[in-house]
């Protein structure tokens, strides 16, 4: 009887509701360093089938297919960690002076890996967010790590110390990007920061902005001037059409590298090419830069009205200067010293960002002549630093000399 009576509870029990199917693998991938390590798994597979696709498809299209699938598998991971700027190393030389477009790919790639892995463990705070880019950048790393040491290409290699650094400097900021978006920190971090230091950030965005326009334009004009000479060096390059195709592809690859050169040369310091030659606004000597076509429209000689780009950056410091005062009520109480300061830091922030810059566009692309290409970095920092701040300065002195004049003539009668 008693049997009897305690059968329904054991059927109760037994019929009782299950976990949904798939609820234990979710709980194992809400923790933070299991789901940091899983994203940073997941952008490195996704960036190398997508460059292994595309340099499957060069390599079935080049007439090689006799070398086997192995040499463009490898050929893959060298260009993979290229676009995580790691240098390429062969038995003479060493070749640092790669393509900054490239660093969109894995960048997108882990921004979005970042954003999944703070939504699936509902990060929300500092910690949380600290513990996903750490763990998923060191697993990323981990991973560039094995990449260099299976990856070769005719002789050319990734040393693994490069491959390491390059993979936990890029997952870490793509990273962080993502989860700070994702998290909601970056919005609180905006409303924590002061009103100076917005400002100054607006001011630095504003003045990059017009930069690079500034530059685009330089690099059309000079383009359109120097066309005969551009095309005549790529058909002698890529004579038929897919050697034409694929110097397209190179030559956008190395877009922003040369926009930061042409960068460099609207504000004075120019290029270097090996140890004595130079091509500025100033001068030109010495110079034997690479057959490359888009190098073509470099000038031979330095212009007569050249010096006059340093203008660019002014105009860069007087923009930025505008919107800071359109961004400002016309009713808010400002001193001249104060605006000053905001520009000053604005116009810093933005040389800093072009020193960086500058130092990741350039490289090598072997020995002597060759051994170092590219703007300098600290030297064109400085420059686009004083230039904007001298426009920024100018303008708002104006701005505040011209307010004040009314309120004189006033008083004087």
């Amino acid at each position: 009887m008693t049997s009897t009576i305690e059968r329904p509870d054991a059927l109760s029990a037994s019929t009782s509701p299950a976990r949904p199917y798939g609820t234990r693998g979710m709980d194992i991938l809400s923790s933070a360093p299991i789901a940091a390590v899983v994203a940073a798994a997941w952008a490195a597979v996704c960036g190398l089938v997508g460059i292994g696709l595309i340099v499957l498809l060069a390599w079935a299209t080049s007439g090689r297919v006799e070398d086997g699938v192995g040499v463009p598998l490898q050929a893959a991971g060298v260009m993979w960690l290229v676009a995580h700027h790691a240098g390429v190393t062969t038995a003479t030389a060493s070749v640092t002076l790669l393509p900054l477009a490239l660093l969109a790919i894995p960048f997108t790639l882990l921004h979005i890996a970042g954003r999944w892995a703070a939504r699936i463990t509902s990060a929300s705070a500092v910690g949380d967010v600290a513990i996903i880019v750490v763990a998923g950048a060191a697993a990323y790393a981990v991973i560039a790590f094995g990449v260099a040491s299976l990856a070769a290409i005719s002789g050319a290699t990734v040393s693994g110390l490069p491959a390491l650094a390059g993979g936990l400097a890029l997952g870490a900021s793509g990273l962080l990007s993502g989860t700070l978006r994702e998290s909601g920190l970056a919005q609180r971090f905006r409303a924590w920061l002061p009103e100076n230091a917005r400002e100054s950030i607006l001011v630095s965005f504003a003045a990059g902005a017009t930069l690079l326009a500034c530059a685009a334009l330089v690099a059309a004009l000079s383009l359109l001037l120097n066309w005969s000479t551009v095309v005549s060096m790529g058909q002698a390059m890529a004579p038929g059409a897919w050697e034409a195709f694929s110097l397209l592809v190179f030559t956008l690859a190395y877009l922003p590298n040369l926009l930061i050169w042409v960068l460099a040369y609207v504000a004075g310091p120019g290029i270097v090419v090996g140890a004595s030659a130079s091509v500025s606004a100033f001068t030109v000597n010495g110079t034997m830069l690479p057959a490359f076509p888009v190098l073509g429209a470099l000038p031979s000689d330095a212009p007569a009205l050249a010096p006059l780009l340093l203008l660019l950056p002014v105009v860069a410091g007087v923009v930025s200067s505008i919107v800071l005062r359109r961004r400002r009520p016309d009713n808010e109480p400002v001193t001249l010293a104060d605006e000053l300061l905001t520009l000053a830091a604005g116009a810093l922030m933005v040389g800093a960002a072009v020193a960086a810059l500058a130092a990741l566009s350039g490289g090598s692309l072997g020995s002597d002549r060759l051994a170092i290409i590219g703007p300098s970095p600290v030297p064109t920092g400085l420059a686009v630093t004083a230039l904007v701040m001298a426009g920024a300065t100018l303008w708002s002195a104006i701005r505040f000399l011209l307010a004040a004049m009314p309120l004189r003539d006033e008083e004087s009668e």
